[in-house]
């Protein structure tokens, strides 16, 4: 039989999930997540003040031993927390080897506001590695010396805070935009393989959202002067420049690659534009062909099925429209009651998708209905970003700090994992997951994305 001594340490590695030797806030909140008591930021503040008897802000091995045995002194002592701790442990165990056996997902990368780029593998639950994207300055990362370490090596980060990305896993490599408007593109050893746009030309405008065509060496991004800019993957200098009807900034961008056609959500407006002339006649600025309006505020999130040229747009008036982009037609509006939609994922939008709001509700809506058929909870903020789907399987990040796997079908979160040590200000603003196994190489790693050297391709 362990001794208790043996169960403190098992259960204090199992807890300690970045392995540092300490518990911190959010590794706390997991904790207590477990233990089915409140998660509250201010009841987690009250169980903190009390463990942390050196006020240090962490939870240390001596602190947690004294915690689960249910404090100092005998007279004041409560009941032993380990034994419920290991029921909890064990139960989760046994969901977790469940859920693994369900998910497609094998691995995700989680693009963070702040700047940090994380790779994690899906079934194991754990992080796999992350890299930096922009200047720590001022800022609070997991690990403040080996960030601090980092800015000292490396050269020219983003300057401010991310807004979108793209990824190629095939290549290794992932496209990230930002406020400080410029582009730059990465490859999964954090090295900066080139930059787009320069943060002090005179038009410069922060970078909103972005689509890239890895094989044809293209990429659309969209801006809040407007503007949609077609580029090169190896020219830094913008190739043509779109400039859309409502000045009020593109927040949302689908291209098809194919039948040369892009689609954005320019303010109230959505509006196409050809450019399959790109590709053959370079000198040729691309055409406008329609505009759609109809929302009464901003178009925050786009999902299009190329191939039935159906549309969906959810909008910051609180309502769901889809369109028929053959005819540039409204085919039907759809009110979200009173929720506003922040992101969406499908198979078939036409018929079915799945769309995260402002309250952290994910929910799949019947698109010929109109109707909501599946609310999924978990989320304690606004959820901000989600994955592709995979059959009825969905990725979902939030500003909570926490990515989470679905059973959509089923409404089951299947999966839970912190992204950060702190939620503010490091909410996941991008997550993409994949299924194949062959992807979990020791080739990944975090990135931050503001201070690396520009290195060679490949490199």
């Amino acid at each position: 039989m362990a001794s208790k001594t043996e169960n403190i340490d098992k259960l204090f590695r199992r807890f300690d999930k970045d392995g540092n030797g300490r518990i911190s806030a959010d590794e706390l909140r997991h904790i207590l997540e477990l233990l089915g008591q409140g998660i509250t930021p201010a009841e987690i503040g009250k169980v903190l003040r009390e463990v942390d008897t050196n006020r240090d802000g962490i939870i240390d091995y001596k602190e947690f031993a004294r915690w689960a045995f249910g404090g100092p002194g005998r007279r004041s002592r409560k009941p032993s927390l380990v034994p419920q701790m290991e029921a909890a442990v064990a139960l989760e165990a046994a969901q977790v080897s469940h859920a693994d056996s369900e998910s497609p997902f094998a691995i995700c990368a989680t693009f963070s506001y702040t700047g940090t780029i994380k790779f994690w593998d899906l079934k194991a639950g754990r992080q796999i590695d992350a890299m930096g994207t922009r200047t720590p300055k001022n800022q609070r990362f997991t690990n403040v010396e080996d960030d601090i370490k980092l800015a000292e090596t490396i050269k020219n980060p983003h300057k401010a805070n991310l807004n979108c990305f793209a990824i190629d896993w095939d290549c290794r490599s992932c496209i990230t935009g930002s406020e400080d408007c410029t582009l730059k593109m990465w490859n999964f050893h954090g090295n900066v393989q080139r930059t787009y746009g320069s943060a002090t030309h005179a038009g410069r405008a922060e970078v909103t959202c972005v689509d890239v065509d890895w094989a044809s060496n293209r990429m659309v991004s969209g801006d809040m002067a407007s503007r949609l800019q077609i580029w090169r993957l190896d020219n830094s200098e913008v190739q043509h420049t779109l400039q859309n009807d409502d000045k009020s900034g593109v927040r949302c961008l689908s291209v098809s690659w194919n039948q040369g056609r892009a689609l954005c959500g320019a303010g109230n407006l959505l509006q196409m534009w050809d450019i399959k002339s790109v590709q053959a006649a370079p000198e040729i600025p691309p055409d406008s062909l329609f505009r759609l309006s109809g929302h009464q505020g901003p178009v925050v999130a786009l999902l299009v099925d190329w191939a039935e040229q159906i549309a969906m747009s959810a909008s910051a008036d609180k309502t769901l429209r889809r369109w028929d982009l053959r005819a540039g037609v409204l085919l039907q509006t759809i009110s979200t009651n009173m929720t506003e939609i922040t992101c969406m994922s499908g198979i078939s939008p036409g018929l079915r998708l799945v769309a995260g709001d402002t309250e952290g509700q994910l929910k799949e809506w019947d698109t010929k209905s109109g109707t909501c058929t599946r609310t999924l909870s978990g989320h304690t903020d606004q959820i901000t970003t989600l994955s592709s789907m995979h059959k009825d399987y969905v990725v979902s990040g939030s500003r909570d700090g926490t990515i989470r796997v679905w059973s959509v079908m089923d409404s089951r979160c299947l999966r839970t994992m912190q992204n950060s040590e702190v939620a503010g200000g490091h909410w996941v603003i991008g997550v993409e997951a994949v299924a194949e196994e062959a992807l979990l190489t020791p080739t990944f790693r975090t990135i931050d994305a503001g201070q690396f050297d520009e290195l060679p391709t490949g490199m």
